[in-house]
Order: C-alpha cells, then structure tokens, then sequence
C-alpha cells in the first residue's frame, strides 16, 4: 500500500560525548522527524510509504534523500527549493535525565510549504493520507498546506487518519485546564517509562502555567449576621454546624468530612 506521509524531516546532530551542546567537538549525523520514523517503520512492514516535504537544495536535503531512498522510502512527493535550507536540530549525549536539544528549523523549506505546492503534486497511486499536528503547526503556511493536502485525499477518496489535529481558536485555554491535561499526560507517560516502553517521561520537560490567583470570596459581616439571626430559631444541631462552618471559613468538607474525636464532639454526619 502507498501511503503519503507529510512532515518535515530534519538533520540530526547527536553529541558523541556527554557535556554542553557548545563545548561537544564530535557529532554523529543522522536524520530525524516524526513522520520520518513512521515512514520507515511502514517501509519494514512492506508498505510504500510517501513523504510530502519541502527541502532545501543543500549537503542536509541531500543526506535526508538518501536516507529516505535507502530506507524504501518513496521520494516523488518531495520537493526541493534554493530559497531556504533545510532545518536540522542538535541533541546532547547524557546518561541521566532528558538530552538537551537544540532545533534550527525558523524558515526551513519545510516549514515555507503552500497550498500551491500540494496542488502540483501528482497523487496518482497513493492508498492513503496520514497526517499528524506536529507538522500543522510548525507555520500558517504549514497548516494551510497540510489542509489542502486533506482535501485533495478526500476529493480522491483516498482514507486518512489524523493524529492531535491541529485546532486554533480566538479563546486560549486556561491554565487549569493545561494543568490538568499536562497532570493526565505526565501520569500516563510515567507508567510508560516505568514499564520501559519509553526511556524518559518527556512532560518532565514541561513548565505547565501557574495556578491563576482568585481573590477569596468572604461572607460579609452583614451576611454573617443575617445567616446567626436565622439559626436562631433552629435546633441546637443546625446551629452548632452553621457556627462551625462560620468559623471554620465555611469549608463544608472540613466541617464534615474529619473526625474530630479529641474535641469530645465524636462524628459529624452530613446532614445531606
């Protein structure tokens, strides 16, 4: 099965040594991207996997050509401009911990991709699309370009999946919101590096927002007043709770929830 993949291979640099990215002296090169690795997991299982990219006409675009050809890897999507270079990123050596990394792709070919490139890509004999966020949100024309590509399968009736498709809103998401995403995904990448299926929880790498400050919201003295004359004609036990929660800042689960046994008072129950 043909299948097109779309993304932007880069070069790697990989530290041969352990120590700073700027200090390193030897480096082996390679090639990275996500897309890529899938590309060459696809050709192992014998399909024909298809790279839709944009490189640049440089020593890097050469390199990811050749590796894309000796890993059965078609390249007759990909195209090649003497405007940008192609993008590459530098990755340290360490024996402990996340590597530091260093991405140089701002304005790469890649990331210049239009719509008007997809649109002068033949397509003939391709089965099926597979697109994933990363690349869509590299750049707007990234996006615009990863769109058009979407359409044109469909026009074709080609299938296509879509992994983390991109979504961009006027409205941001609040930072309790991030937070609790980033809390879900850290807890499901930890078990994956405790049962060794990755090597490093990489949402360690992450500096999720701050928890937003919310000015307290007090009862004031004259809602504190009204709320003492209404217990007033109520039994002993609604008074003593509506006094224990006034007291306590009104913190129903604190009034309710603990066992307060040394105080001589036994349970509370929920009265609900």
């Amino acid at each position: 099965m043909k299948i097109i993949l779309m993304g932007e291979p880069m070069g790697l640099f990989m530290a041969n040594e352990t120590g700073s990215l700027s200090e390193v002296n030897g480096f082996t090169a390679s090639i990275a991207g996500a897309e890529y690795n899938v590309a060459v997991g696809l050709a192992r299982l014998g399909h024909t996997p298809a790279y839709c990219t944009r490189l640049g006409f440089d020593p890097l675009g050469e390199r990811i050509l050749r590796g894309m050809r000796q890993n059965g890897i078609a390249t007759d999507l990909v195209m090649q401009t003497e405007e940008a270079l192609t993008g590459f990123m530098m990755k340290a050596f360490t024996q402990k911990g996340d590597p530091d990394i260093a991405y140089y792709r701002k304005g790469s070919a890649a990331s210049a991709i239009t719509p008007h490139d997809i649109d002068k890509l033949d397509l003939y004999g391709c089965e099926r699309l597979h697109v994933t966020g990363i690349f869509p949100a590299v750049s707007e024309s990234a996006l615009a370009a990863t769109k058009r590509l979407i359409q044109r399968a469909q026009a074709l009736e080609l299938p296509y999946s879509l992994l983390f498709s991109t979504q961009r809103e006027e409205k941001c998401l609040s930072s309790r919101t991030i937070m609790n995403c980033h809390l879900v995904i850290s807890i499901v990448l930890g078990q994956a590096e405790k049962e060794m299926r990755i090597p490093l929880n990489p949402a360690h790498r992450a500096s999720p927002p701050k928890r937003e400050a919310h000015d307290p919201n007090y009862f004031q003295m004259e809602e504190v007043g009204k709320i003492l004359r209404a217990l007033e004609a109520e039994p002993i036990k609604w008074r003593a709770a509506g006094h224990l929660l006034l007291g306590s800042g009104c913190r129903r689960g604190g009034a309710f929830g603990p066992e307060v046994g040394p105080c001589g008072l036994g349970k509370w129950a929920d009265p609900h």
